[in-house]
């Protein structure tokens, strides 16, 4: 998604008990061939991979996933987890990753260096450690203060805001597989 400004992305495996064999597969949208000749078939499908009114999709392979391993690649590759199943059906699993995303160098973004906490839950304490004249008041005006401080969300609020940004995403793969985005463009031996 353009406002992300993610330019890669990294998973690292560091935990799993009772796991199958899972893969990661990568693939990415590519621009149509220009040259070919119509209903050369054969030769777009030897050459590029694609046959008439297919996606515009190359599949560039998977990956295993397995505990301790860490796996990097470029935004441009969507990814997707293939299917997986317990090894052992009568016990339970669980698999445990950590999601780096690299953030294009070149655009500032908000970190915590420039924003001041968010958690409404933290502001006392936040204000009681900032030292200076605000770390002498007592504990009951901080209160006040901190309830007087309007831009916070409470955990409540924030896991709120994280299953909004999970449906926006939801729905911007769901528009790039299905809509008009990248990954719905069909090639069209006669549109050259």
């Amino acid at each position: 998604m353009s406002n992300e400004r993610i330019v890669a992305s990294g998973i690292y495996y560091y935990d799993e008990e009772n796991i199958g064999e899972s893969r990661l597969t990568f693939r990415t949208a590519v621009l149509p061939p220009e040259n070919y000749h119509n209903s050369d078939y054969a030769g777009t499908r030897q050459v590029w991979g694609l046959q008439d009114d297919e996606p515009l999709i190359q599949n560039v392979g998977s990956l295993e996933t397995k505990g301790g391993r860490c796996i990097a690649f470029p935004n441009i590759f969507q990814h997707r987890v293939a299917p997986f199943s317990l090894v052992d059906k009568t016990k339970t699993g669980h698999r445990k990753i950590l999601a780096l995303f690299l953030v294009d160098p070149n655009f500032r973004i908000p970190s915590t260096s420039t924003v001041a906490p968010q958690q409404k839950e933290l502001l006392v304490e936040v204000l009681e450690t900032c030292g200076g004249h605000m770390a002498k008041l007592p504990t009951e005006l901080l209160q006040i203060i901190a309830g007087k401080i309007t831009r916070t969300m409470t955990r409540a609020e924030a896991f709120a805001y994280r299953e909004e940004l999970m449906d926006e995403r939801t729905r911007f793969v769901k528009e790039q597989e299905f809509g008009q985005g990248g990954f719905s463009i069909r090639f069209n031996m006669c549109e050259h």
